[in-house]
């Protein structure tokens, strides 16, 4: 009993491990304006958008790009863009800026990101979501 005790805690706490790992684009209600400028931060990472008008917002999420630091490879790269649309249906572009904390991202195991050649046969992921959580990555930190 003991033993089956012990084996639900460890499957509990890797569960646990790997879903604070997964990183997404920023909820559209989390970013902020204060500063005149689209952002949100959170786990080493600044997102940064343009310089907001008076009276705008964001009004959905429309998706990500990730491109790997070689090949093809999901273990190592960068999210380069958040991308959402504003009230007037234009796009509203979210890039990351690492701190000393983060270094790369990754991506999560995901159906929703495809591979694409892009401009110079430019290989990226695209995930073209309506829901930020559909198109997980992780941060590598630093500190670990």
């Amino acid at each position: 009993m003991l033993k089956h005790v012990m084996y639900m805690l460890v499957l509990v706490v890797c569960m646990a491990g790997q879903a604070q790992g997964n990183q997404f684009c920023p909820d559209k209600s989390k970013i902020q304006t204060g500063t005149g400028y689209f952002q949100y931060q959170a786990s080493g990472v600044l997102w940064q958008g343009p310089k907001v008008e008076p009276g705008e917002f964001i009004h959905a999420f429309s998706g990500a790009v990730f491109a790997p630091q070689k090949g093809d490879d999901r273990r190592s790269g960068l999210v380069e863009k958040c991308v959402y649309t504003n009230q007037r249906d234009e796009l509203v572009v979210l890039r990351p800026c690492l701190s000393d904390v983060a270094s790369s991202m990754s991506l999560a195991d995901s159906l929703h990101w495809e591979r694409e050649n892009t401009s110079f046969d430019q290989l990226v992921y695209l995930c073209k979501e309506n829901q930020p959580g559909n198109c997980a990555f992780n941060v590598k930190d630093n500190r670990r």
